[in-house]
């Protein structure tokens, strides 16, 4: 008997093991344990665990995975996904002050500001020192037109904050950004009353005074403002870009500027910001140029020029743009040659001259008179080579000269004879050397010398020491092979790049040639046909837009007869390409309609060719160009949709991202 209660209370003991789970390791052998190790419980298993387990939904933490998830559907606008995710988190038991405000943002995504106030209310029960609650619960009263109950919340909110000054800041923000600046203006109006001095608001009472049309009154407080905080002149240039669109306004603001007295350095430079919105560089000229003498101003200057360097791109005014490149010209030139700069910053003033030289190009600044701007700038570049002749953006803006000469003034043997000198300065970096080179065997192709140009073009072609320029000389040599009609050369050429070098700028081109010379051999595309891309090809060498357009359009205008068909009745690759060539030809020229109208071709009638996504990718850049940024927007959204697997989507992404 007494046996049988041993083995009845040993199984016992086993089953309950087996129920707790494995049994802990034994001790290394030499190792003492103590009663205390022998006798703890095991503690909790980590949260990655607990993660990776089935039945995960119940485990009590697991509300903090779907929190973001919840975040993400919001933003998103995704009101269905966010109602799904707040009741599973109701379910898991996740704390209710962490939903409140994502509860209040799905209530606004529903249109259903009512239910926003009264969760704001019921928030503020449970947590009555919630600053954010209060904020969300004054934006809901504006927006329910309840203003007097929102200013009253407001009051509340600034009162109970323990630093008030961004509390009136930011309750000034919500009212101008729900459209009641008379409220903002008075609230910063009682605030410089009950508390001064109340100075801080100064930006934030001109916008408001601008706001109500009270221009002239909001740009002296401007100009008082920028008097004693003269660093938070981009801010003020933000605000007002903000609320002065109309040139009207911005004529009003720059005039009353311009009458206040013993301005400072930062005032002078918002008078030229004003000038330069409405295109007047001459103005914005005399609005700084006391300050290029004056050795402290001067640095103050030159910090504001270089900022506006990095933002000029980014005007979207044409003229403003322009303005804008004659002024840096001007303020670089003027710093570089007189100003009040000690001599060590001088090189820097030099290099950004040679990098404005260079943006210049590339916004088109010459406008009317190309070849006097041209002029110019050769003589600023000339004053960067005496002055700062290791400037990294000297040989480049060079070149981009050069490069304006052949292509846009037609003076190839100009611009060869520049490049030649600058291949025998001795301050030329060894990275500059191959792109001169290359520059050059470009200028000789445009001047006809085809045997010179091959010539030069072949060495750099065989350096070991320039692989990547080397390439891109393999690539112009190519095409110059197939415009002369040595199609086998030139796959060869096309073949190598594209091998060779898969991650250049001009692989994917010369991929698309050689395979387009390959066809050709084999005689997939028709010879009429491939003569008159051949033709086209010497016209882009030689930089003749003009003949290129019309051998293109001849080309494009067979595609219906025979010698425009592909040998096996499918879509036509030459076809293509020379509808897109054209297209970019005709964008250039500056005739958008005729471009798009190429650009739909494409997309209609070769939607699954090469080139339907490229031509979705430039109509959308010519739209935005014409200034049609919807209809942009359309045609990106398009190529997404229909090419989600194009080369460049993250690109286009960023262009979407972009718009307005």
């Amino acid at each position: 008997m007494r046996r049988f209660l041993r083995v009845a209370l040993l199984v016992a003991t086993g089953g309950l093991l087996l129920l707790a789970g494995p049994l802990p390791a034994a001790p290394s052998p030499g190792v003492p344990t103590t009663g205390a190790e022998s006798a703890a419980e095991p503690g909790p298993e980590p949260e990655s665990a607990v993660r990776r387990k089935p039945g995960l939904q119940t485990k009590p933490l697991y509300w903090r995975v779907l929190m973001p998830d919840l975040d993400r559907a919001l933003s998103r606008g995704d009101i269905s996904g966010a109602e799904a995710l707040l009741a599973r988190l109701d379910a898991l038991g996740a704390p209710q002050g962490q939903l409140v405000g994502r509860r209040i943002r799905l209530a606004r995504l529903r249109g259903d500001e009512q239910q926003a106030v009264d969760l704001s209310r019921r928030g503020l029960l449970a947590s009555p020192a919630s600053i954010k609650l209060r904020r969300e619960l004054a934006r809901s009263l504006i927006a329910l037109e309840r203003v007097e109950e929102a200013a009253d919340v407001l009051d509340e909110l600034i009162a109970m904050s323990s630093d008030r000054r961004p509390a009136v800041t930011s309750a000034v923000r919500q009212w101008r950004e729900a459209g009641f600046p008379e409220r903002a203006l008075a609230l910063c109006d009682r605030e410089r009353l009950e508390h001064p001095p109340a100075d801080h608001l100064d930006r934030q009472r001109a916008a408001c005074l601008i706001e109500l049309d009270r221009i002239e009154e909001g740009a002296v407080v401007l100009a008082g403002e920028l008097a004693i905080r003269p660093l938070n002149l981009p801010l003020v240039r933000g605000e007002l870009s903000r609320v002065l669109r109309d040139p009207d306004r911005i004529g009003r603001a720059a005039d009353a500027l311009d009458a206040v007295p013993d301005q400072a350095a930062a005032v002078r430079l918002l008078r030229a910001d004003l000038a330069l919105r409405l295109g007047d560089a001459d103005r914005a000229e005399a609005a700084v140029a006391p300050l290029v003498a004056d050795p402290r101003a001067a640095i103050f200057l030159l910090e504001n020029v270089s900022v506006a360097l990095r933002e000029a791109p980014l005007i979207e005014s044409p003229e403003a743009r322009a303005a804008t490149v004659r002024w840096l010209l001007a303020m670089l030139e003027g710093l570089a040659d007189g100003g009040g700069l000690t001599p060590g910053r001088v090189p820097r003033t030099l290099d950004l001259l040679a990098r404005a030289a260079v943006m210049a190009l590339d916004l088109d600044f010459p406008g009317d008179d190309p070849e006097a701007a041209v002029d110019r700038l050769e003589r600023a570049l000339e004053r960067v080579r005496l002055g700062n002749p290791g400037s990294g953006h000297l040989y480049t803006a060079q070149i981009a000269l050069a490069r304006y000469d052949r292509e846009v003034l037609r003076r190839p043997e100009r611009a060869a004879k520049r490049l030649q000198r600058l291949l025998t300065d001795l301050d030329l970096p060894i990275e500059g050397v191959a792109l001169a080179r290359l520059a050059w065997g470009e200028c000789r192709l445009a001047a006809g010398d085809t045997a010179g140009a091959r010539r030069s073009l072949a060495e750099l072609a065989a350096d070991p020491d320039h692989r990547d320029a080397a390439g891109v000389a393999h690539f112009i040599l190519g095409r110059l092979d197939l415009a002369q009609g040595h199609w086998d050369g030139a796959r060869d050429r096309f073949a190598s790049v594209a091998l060779d070098a898969p991650d250049s700028d001009v692989a994917n081109d010369a991929l698309d040639l050689g395979l387009l010379a390959a066809e050709a051999l084999d005689g997939g595309v028709a010879r009429p046909l491939m003569d008159l891309y051949s033709r086209s090809v010497g016209f882009a060498l030689t930089a003749d837009p003009e003949s290129r357009r019309a051998v293109l359009a001849e080309m494009v205008g067979t595609e219906h007869s025979a010698a425009g068909e592909a040998a096996d009745g499918g879509s036509n690759p030459l076809i293509e390409r020379g509808l897109y060539e054209l297209a970019g030809l005709l964008g250039d020229a500056g005739d958008i309609a005729g471009a798009l109208v190429q650009c739909d071709r494409i997309v209609r009638d070769h939607p699954a060719g090469s080139y339907a996504a490229p031509a979705l990718a430039l109509e959308g850049e010519l739209l935005q160009r014409a200034g049609r940024p919807a209809e942009a927007r359309t045609s990106w959204e398009r190529l997404l949709l229909q090419y989600p697997d194009y080369i460049f989507a993250d690109e286009i992404r960023d262009h979407l991202r972009s718009l307005p």
